[in-house]
């Protein structure tokens, strides 16, 4: 894994986040802007990337734009909550907050070992980008989740909401009509 992160704290505590709690993930390098951060990824070929947004110069997207062959998971992680779909556009792995929190960390990172187990015998880099095109965030009272859609059994309609019942028997009250469930 790489971490780019213009603050230090942030990289820091999840580099010790990580080590600490998620040990099958070895970070290998740490940048501190986007162009730092490109080099990295040249260099060192990772699994995965955790990815700020907002950094002076060179944003996030901004970064990966410039990867014409990405063959990594992307996390972002930021303190603003308003750049979830272009995340997903982006083709993210997984869009946590910060501070973070460890069961969504541990959770992204499941995701990340899902993307390598389902593309383990594929060698074609535009796996991952077809395989993110089935995901849809969904906004909820608590934030938002990105939700691969062959995970959704089935959607109900209750008044201004739609309820998502997912595979993993979680259920998820979205703010969002089934009209418009209809027309994503």
């Amino acid at each position: 894994a790489i971490i780019i992160d213009d603050e230090e704290d942030s990289r820091s505590n999840t580099k010790n986040m990580l080590q600490n709690y998620c040990t099958e993930i070895e970070v290998v390098a740490e940048a501190a802007s986007g162009p730092e951060g490109k080099q990295k990824i040249i260099e060192h070929k990772p699994h995965v990337v955790f990815l700020d947004i907002n950094m002076p110069g060179m944003n996030g997207f901004q970064m990966l734009e410039g990867i014409y062959e990405r063959d990594f998971c992307v996390i972002f992680l930021t303190a603003y909550s308003e750049h979830g779909i272009t995340a997903v556009k982006a083709g993210a792995t997984d869009y946590l907050l910060k501070p973070l929190m460890l069961s969504e960390l541990q959770g992204a990172i499941r995701k990340v070992f899902q993307h390598y187990e389902t593309n383990k015998g594929s060698t074609n880099n535009s796996t991952k980008t077809e395989g993110d095109k089935n995901l849809v965030l969904i906004n909820h009272s608590k934030g938002f989740t990105l939700v691969d859609f062959k995970d959704i059994i089935w959607l109900e309609a209750s008044d201004n909401y739609t309820n998502l019942f997912l595979k993993d028997q979680k259920k998820i009250v979205a703010s969002k009509t089934l009209k418009e469930f209809e027309a994503i």
